[in-house]
C-alpha cells in the first residue's frame, strides 16, 4: 500500500498539435550549452528538428520533463542514437541542466513508503531525475508497459527513446509529447562541421552534395570519429562518404539473411557484418589474496555455495584426468529477487574455480534490430567461450529468451527460433569440454521448460533474499577494513558482550558479524545490493565530514529505509502478518522463515515444503492462509483494510487465481469438473455475476471463515505474535516458533 500519490502530470503540448509557448514556459528556457562532438551536435539538431515541427521548443521539453509522470517518446530511425542522447541527458545538455538518469526497469516499488528506491540511488531530487526506458537495449518490448506503470507510481518523468521497430504503440498514443526524429540531412551535418571545423557552412554543404554522400547511413560513431576540429573538410567529407559505403555494404549483407523482428521472420544466412560492441564481458580470477570473493565464504548462497563446492572438487578431478567432463555438474540456474548476489555469486565462483568469467546477457542478445543478429551475438558468446575453455560463461537475464509459443500466435517464429537456436547451442557445448554455464533469473517461470532438462540448466538454485545472519555477515564484507571503527561505536545497549571478549580480532573473527545483528535486523527485508549501497553512503557521509565509518552513519541510514507509519497502521500490519504465520502453522505449512513490517516490504515467508498431494483440502488450506491477515484484521480491529488486496500479487489475487484454477484447470470444480477451461480467458467471467464467479467467491468465503476460526482457536498466540512483532519490527524462524511453542501451551 502507498501513503500517498504523485500529483497528476500537468498537461503537455503533444508532438501531433501546437500550441502556444506561456512566459513561464519561455522562462524556463535552457541555457545553451553545445555539445562537443559532432554526433552529440546532430543528435541535438535532430531533436530541435523535431520540436519546431511541433510548434515547440526545448524549453517544452525541459517542462515536460520536469512534470512527474509526464511520458516523453523520442522515435530514432538513426542506429546508435538513443545513447547519445541519453549522454547528452545525463551531461546536462539536452535540458540544459545535469540529470541523474534512472533505468525505469529497476525501479522498485516500495509498499507503504511516500519515496521510492532504485539501484541508482534515493530519489531524493526528483526535479533533477529522470526513469528511463531505453528500448534499444533496457528493455524488452514485454517489460516496458511494467516500467512505465512503476516510473509514474514513482512520481517521475519518463523519457522513451528506442528505434521505430522498438518503441510499442502504446508508448506512442499514451505519450504526453511524442517526437519523430528522422534522419539527419546534408544540412544538418553540415552545420556540425562549421561548427566544429570552422568551416564554413554553404561550403561545407556543397562538398557534401558533389560528394554524393548519403548522410542517412550515418550512425553517431561515424559522425564522432570523422569530424574532428583540425581536419580539413575534404579529408572530412571523403572519411564520411567511406564510412557511408561501408554502412551500405553492411546493409546489404544482413538484409539477405535477417528476418524482421516485427514479422517473426526466421534466421538466414550469416551476415557480414560485426556486432559494434563485445558480445562478452571477460572478467579473469584475481590474484590469491585476503579479502577477494569467494564462492565457499559468500554469505546468503546456501545450496548455491554447496554445488560450487562440489564443482570445484569435481574439476581437480578433471584436470588430473581422473574425471571425464561429462560426469561433472557444470550447470546451475541461478533464480531470486533482484540484488540477491547472483552476480555476485559469479564472480566469486571464477576466484573460488581459478577460471575467466565470460559475462553476458540474454537482453544483450536482443538488443540486435533483426533477428540475424540475436542469433550472431548468441552464437559468439557460446564460441568465445568454447574457443577460451576452460571458462564460466554467465547468462545474466536469461529469463529475456523467454519461451516457445504455439505456430500462429503473434511473433512466434521469432521467438520460437531464439529459444531453439539457445538449446542447440548449450548442447553443443556439453561436447566442448570445460565450459561452466551458469545462468541468472528473477523470473524462473518464464523460461522455456526445456532449457531446464538435463544436460541443459539441470540444476536450479533459489537465492532468497538473506536472513538476519547472512545480513550481519553482508554488513561486516561491505565494512571491511571500517568494521572494526564500527563495532567499536556501537550504542552500550547494542554491544553483545560475546562480541567484545579480550583478545578479539573484530576485523576478522565470527562474533564481529553477531555484533552487527542490531543493524542486521533493521535490515530485514533488503538485499545484498541495498546493503552495499547504504555502507557505500555512510562511508561517504563520513568522509566528507572527515572521519571515519561509524555505527550511527549505518544505523541512521538503515532507519533511513523504514517507512513512516503512523502506530495505528504499523500495528495493522503486525496483526495481519500475525495472522498469517499463525494460520500457516496450525494448518501444516510450518513455522514461518521471517516476519517483518517494517523496510517498506511487510511480508511472512513460509518456508519451501515437499512436494505433496495437491488436493482439495490442501488447496482450501492454502487459500485460508493467503486470507488469513484479512481474517486477523476483522477479528482484531474490527475491520479488514485493503492490505491483502491491491495488486496481482497480493494476497487477495493469489488466492482468487487459485480458487479459480481449481473450478476450471485442476478438475476439482463443484460444477462440471472434468471440463478443462482456460484459467486466462476463465478470468473474464469473474467480472459478470456468473456461476463461475459465484463458485469462486463460495470458496473464498469459506477460507475466510476457516482462517478466523483457526485464529479465533488461537487468540492468545495471534495477539503474543504481534505484540513481539510490534516490538521488534522483524522475527526469524526461532524466535517465531518459541512465541507459537509459548502461546501454544498456555
Amino acid at each position: 500500500m502507498s501513503a500517498s500519490k504523485p500529483s497528476a502530470p500537468k498537461p503537455v503540448t503533444a508532438g501531433r498539435t501546437t500550441t502556444k509557448r506561456s512566459r513561464a514556459t519561455a522562462a524556463a528556457a535552457p541555457s545553451s550549452v553545445p555539445p562537443t562532438t559532432a554526433d552529440g551536435l546532430v543528435a541535438l539538431a535532430l531533436v530541435d528538428r523535431a520540436l519546431a515541427a511541433s510548434g515547440l521548443s526545448r524549453a517544452d521539453l525541459v517542462a515536460a520533463l520536469s512534470t512527474p509522470g509526464v511520458l516523453v517518446t523520442l522515435v530514432c530511425d538513426t542506429e546508435g542514437l538513443a545513447g547519445t542522447l541519453l549522454d547528452l541527458l545525463e551531461t546536462g545538455v539536452l535540458l540544459g541542466r545535469p540529470v541523474e538518469r534512472i533505468p525505469a526497469s529497476r525501479l522498485r516499488l516500495q509498499p507503504g513508503l511516500t519515496e521510492y528506491l532504485s539501484d541508482h540511488g534515493d530519489l531524493s531530487r526528483p526535479e533533477h531525475q529522470v526513469a528511463v526506458l531505453d528500448l534499444s537495449g533496457d528493455l524488452l518490448p514485454s517489460f516496458v508497459l511494467d516500467a512505465l506503470a512503476r516510473a509514474v507510481r514513482c512520481g517521475l518523468p519518463v523519457l522513451a527513446v528506442g528505434g521505430r521497430d522498438e518503441v510499442p504503440e502504446a508508448l506512442r498514443l499514451g505519450a504526453n509529447l511524442v517526437l519523430d526524429l528522422g534522419l539527419p540531412d546534408p544540412a544538418i551535418v553540415a552545420a556540425a562541421i562549421c561548427h566544429l571545423c570552422g568551416a564554413d557552412r554553404a561550403e561545407a554543404l556543397a562538398a557534401i552534395r558533389g560528394a554524393g554522400l548519403s548522410v542517412e547511413r550515418l550512425v553517431p560513431d561515424d559522425l564522432a570519429a570523422a569530424i574532428r576540429p583540425g581536419l580539413p573538410l575534404p579529408a572530412i567529407v571523403a572519411t564520411l562518404a567511406h564510412l557511408a559505403e561501408e554502412r551500405a555494404a553492411d546493409a546489404e549483407g544482413s538484409t539477405t539473411g535477417s528476418g524482421d523482428k516485427g514479422r517473426g521472420g526466421a534466421a538466414g544466412p550469416a551476415r557480414t557484418s560485426t556486432p559494434s560492441k563485445p558480445v562478452v564481458d571477460v572478467i579473469l580470477p584475481e590474484p590469491p589474496a585476503t579479502g577477494r570473493l569467494l564462492a565457499e565464504t559468500l554469505p546468503g548462497m546456501g545450496r548455491a555455495r554447496d554445488w560450487a563446492m562440489d564443482l570445484a572438487a569435481d574439476l581437480r578431478s578433471w584436470r588430473a584426468g581422473t574425471l571425464a567432463w561429462s560426469q561433472t555438474s557444470s550447470r546451475i540456474l541461478l533464480a531470486g529477487p533482484p540484488g540477491t548476489g547472483k552476480t555476485t555469486f559469479a564472480r566469486a565462483l571464477c576466484n573460488s574455480l581459478d577460471l575467466p568469467l565470460h559475462v553476458t546477457s540474454g537482453a544483450q542478445w536482443l538488443r540486435g534490430s533483426h533477428l540475424g543478429h540475436v542469433l550472431d551475438a548468441m552464437t559468439e558468446a557460446f564460441a568465445a567461450a568454447v574457443a577460451a575453455a576452460p571458462v564460466i560463461l554467465f547468462i545474466d537475464e536469461a529469463d529475456a529468451i523467454g519461451m516457445r509459443r504455439p505456430i500462429g500466435e503473434p511473433h512466434a517464429d521469432y521467438w520460437n527460433t531464439i529459444v531453439n537456436r539457445l538449446l542447440e547451442l548449450m548442447d553443443g557445448a556439453v561436447r566442448a569440454e570445460g565450459v561452466v554455464i551458469v545462468g541468472a533469473t528473477n523470473r524462473p517461470g518464464h523460461l522455456d521448460p526445456a532449457l531446464l532438462r538435463s544436460g541443459r540448466w539441470e540444476r536450479q538454485i533459489e537465492i532468497p533474499l538473506p536472513d538476519r545472519a547472512a545480513l550481519a555477515a553482508i554488513l561486516a564484507h561491505h565494512l571491511g577494513t571500517d568494521l572494526a571503527a564500527v563495532v567499536a561505536t556501537a550504542p552500550d545497549e547494542e554491544k553483545e558482550p560475546a562480541a567484545f571478549a579480550p583478545g578479539t580480532d573484530v576485523s576478522t573473527s565470527a562474533p564481529a558479524a553477531a555484533a552487527l545483528l542490531p543493524l542486521a535486523r533493521l535490515a530485514t527485508g533488503l538485499s545484498g545490493a541495498d546493503v552495499e549501497r547504504l555502507v557505500r553512503e555512510g562511508r561517504g557521509a563520513a568522509r566528507r565530514a572527515g572521519r571515519t565509518l561509524a555505527w550511527a552513519d549505518v544505523e541512521e541510514r538503515l532507519r533511513g529505509m523504514r517507512p513512516r507509519l503512523s502506530p495505528e497502521l504499523r500495528r495493522g500490519l503486525a496483526v495481519h502478518e500475525a495472522g498469517h504465520a499463525v494460520v500457516a502453522h496450525t494448518l501444516g505449512f510450518g513455522v514461518p522463515a521471517r516476519l517483518t513490517i517494517d523496510n517498506g516490504r511487510p511480508f511472512t515467508e513460509i518456508p519451501e515444503e515437499e512436494m505433496v498431494p495437491e488436493t482439495s483440502a490442501r488447496f482450501e488450506r492454502t487459500l485460508a492462509m493467503l486470507l488469513a491477515g484479512r481474517a486477523a484484521e476483522e477479528i482484531v480491529l474490527d475491520e479488514a483494510s485493503a492490505a491483502s488486496g491491491g495488486s496481482g500479487s497480493s494476497d487477495l489475487a493469489r488466492a482468487t487465481r487459485l480458487a479459480l484454477a481449481m473450478e476450471t484447470r485442476c478438475g476439482l470444480g463443484r460444477e462440471r469438473p472434468l471440463v478443462f477451461r482456460d484459467g486466462e480467458r476463465a478470468e473474464v467471467l469473474l467480472l459478470a455475476d456468473s456461476p463461475l464467479a459465484r463458485n469462486v467467491a463460495a470458496r473464498l468465503d469459506e477460507a475466510l471463515v476457516l482462517a478466523r476460526q483457526t485464529l479465533l482457536a488461537r487468540r492468545t498466540v495471534l495477539d503474543r505474535l504481534t505484540d513481539a512483532l510490534l516490538a521488534a519490527g522483524a522475527l526469524e524462524d526461532a524466535e517465531i516458533a518459541a512465541l507459537l511453542g509459548e502461546a501454544g501451551s498456555a
